[in-house]
């Protein structure tokens, strides 16, 4: 097996996992062989040494936009016996079925066995049991299409009235834990005025919410300078009238970039430049007063619209915070995906109704706090593209990189 077939895996990454049977995982032809269907890896998750989560989909169904809940599903690597167990607890309790693959023969101690899980998505340790509960509510012959998985956090479906029904209804995301803080950030949203889209608890597990299908698209499909001028009038309205609210009070501490030890281990040859952007941040970001409420997430695929309207989603990691994190998250995603029009509108409809953070540095911090999302999403030529991104808050920062040098 050739771990690198993929342009994903290599030495250095399975060096760093230091987790047996990885290789299989990240291999597309080994995993494929492994799971008798042809899939392609989508998520990935690894505490070195101690376990691995993928994420995996069907390459023949992927890319047809009518992905079912089989079509996706998930992979694991355990070492920890406790862990091992409370999986196998979850899944009794849930009454789904998963494969225990015994990739060896060898007799290893308890301390050191290693196991490597799989199952579809409806089987999902952490969602199965939440997710039955869904299904059971909808109506007999509702049409079901999965928009995300993120294993063992969330599934986000589209459900249409029936079979037959080419445009869904709703949207259900369905969650790991207690969505009371979303319901309770969106109803806050919409009473400060700030177009999201309504939510409602679906079931009575508190773990699914419902909203309205709604628009023609998000912004990073369907690029639109005036739904983003709309968007940067919503977020300052958002700051704005937010500042000072309850729960928003004080100085905040802008938290450090997460320049984790994983950068350093899988971009060796980048340790310099990832250190000295890191000292910049820490001296460029200083405390915040007061703090507002902040998307958290902000981008253009965040950002559904149609015609003059737009509304703002995936509020899962909305708080608090300075305003600086959602203007520069928005600049980064727009410099990632080439949308320079998108950048210029939003900051527009932003400066119509509050003043926009002028440190580039909030956009640099948005780009390091994103630079491992192509290793996560599992990308082939990750590491250029995270060096890319590293690059890139380097130049907004004023930070010479190796290329430039030479």
């Amino acid at each position: 097996m050739n771990p690198t077939r993929q342009g994903f895996s290599d030495a250095a990454v399975l060096a760093w996992a230091d987790l047996p049977h990885l290789g299989v995982l990240l291999d597309p032809v080994a995993f494929s062989a492994l799971l008798d269907r042809r899939v392609e890896l989508h998520r990935l998750r690894v505490k070195p040494g101690r376990s691995a989560l993928v994420g995996w989909r069907s390459a023949e169904t992927v890319d047809s936009g009518r992905a079912e809940l089989a079509d996706f599903g998930w992979a694991a690597i355990l070492t920890d016996p406790d862990k091992i167990d409370n999986l196998l607890r979850r899944v009794r309790h849930a009454g789904t079925a998963v494969t225990i693959h015994r990739l060896d023969d060898r007799r290893l101690d308890q301390e050191s066995t290693a196991l490597v899980f799989s199952g579809l998505s409806v089987a999902d340790p952490r969602l199965a049991r939440d997710l039955a509960h869904v299904r059971r509510k909808l109506p007999a012959g509702a049409r079901v299409r999965v928009l995300a998985y993120n294993p063992g956090r969330r599934l986000v479906l589209a459900v249409g009235p029936d079979g037959s029904a080419e445009q869904p209804s709703k949207v259900l995301r369905v969650g790991a834990h207690q969505q009371r803080q979303l319901l309770a950030t969106a109803r806050t949203w919409r009473d400060l005025g700030v177009p999201t889209l309504p939510m409602a608890p679906f079931g009575r597990r508190g773990t699914a919410v419902e909203s309205p299908w709604w628009g023609d698209g998000d912004l990073a499909v369907r690029p639109d300078r005036d739904a983003a001028r709309a968007t940067g009038r919503a977020i300052a309205r958002l700051h704005r009238t937010s500042a000072g609210a309850s729960g928003t009070s004080g100085s905040f501490r802008v938290p450090a970039p997460p320049v984790t030890t994983a950068l350093h281990e899988l971009l060796p040859l980048s340790r310099g430049l990832i250190t000295e952007i890191a000292e910049t941040l820490r001296t460029r970001l200083a405390p915040v007063t007061p703090p507002v409420m902040v998307h958290g997430d902000l981008s253009p695929d965040q950002v559904l619209w149609a015609g003059d309207q737009v509304r703002i989603i995936d509020l899962e990691r909305a708080g608090s915070g300075p305003p600086g994190l959602d203007v520069g998250s928005w600049l980064a995603a727009c410099r990632l995906r080439n949308h320079p029009e998108l950048a210029e509108a939003f900051l527009e409809g932003y400066g119509e109704l509050a003043t926009p953070p002028e440190d580039p540095a909030w956009q640099a911090r948005a780009l390091v706090a994103s630079a491992l999302e192509p290793f996560r999403r599992g990308r082939p030529g990750w590491r250029s593209a995270v060096r890319e991104r590293l690059d890139l808050a380097a130049q907004v920062l004023g930070i010479r990189t190796a290329s430039e040098s030479s």
